[in-house]
This record gives structure tokens, sequence and C-alpha cells, in this order.
């Protein structure tokens, strides 16, 4: 899954990511995230909201999210033979 910033400047693997959390400690809370390939860079900011509730509905949206394609990965492994790389469907033999 990718993630896409509020701003629309960035775009961030959802599997990349080694945390993701919200920091209320100034006036506009916001989702920031951190990723294994960024050491360097910290606290990527995703979204500012007004609260820090509808900081907690946007988080929670996005383990629904990411729940439902895991889900729907799952579920078409176990009609095709082996496990493949990547999520791609193959025809199976009549």
């Amino acid at each position: 899954m990718l993630i896409l910033t509020q701003n629309g400047n960035r775009v961030v693997k959802f599997k990349d990511i080694t945390d993701l959390y919200i920091n209320s400690i100034d006036d506009d809370p916001t989702i920031y995230c951190n990723t294994k390939y960024n050491e360097d860079e910290y606290d990527i900011p995703l979204g500012i909201y007004e609260t820090k509730e509808r900081c907690k509905e946007v988080l929670l949206e996005i383990l629904r999210e990411y729940s439902c394609i895991e889900q729907f990965k799952i579920e078409c492994r176990s009609k095709i033979s082996g496990r493949p790389k990547s999520f791609v469907y193959c025809m199976p033999k009549e």
C-alpha cells in the first residue's frame, strides 16, 4: 500500500514504515512516520489535523485499509499454487 502525504509532495510505502505516530506537542496534531530507508530523516509528516482525535481516526483508517489489502492477498494466495513474490494472479490450468 502506498500513502500519499496530505500536501501531495511525497509517497511512502506502508511496508517501509518503521513508526507511524501522532505528535501533538505543537498546536497542530500531526501524523508522522519514519521509514527503514530514511534513517537520516526522521519525523516525515503525513498529515496535519485539527484534533488529536481526528489523527486517531485517520490512523485507524490507514490500518483498516492495510488490513483489507493483506486479507485480500491471503485469500488470493490460497487459490494460487506457491507463494508469488508480488501479487500476481496466475491463470489456473484446466
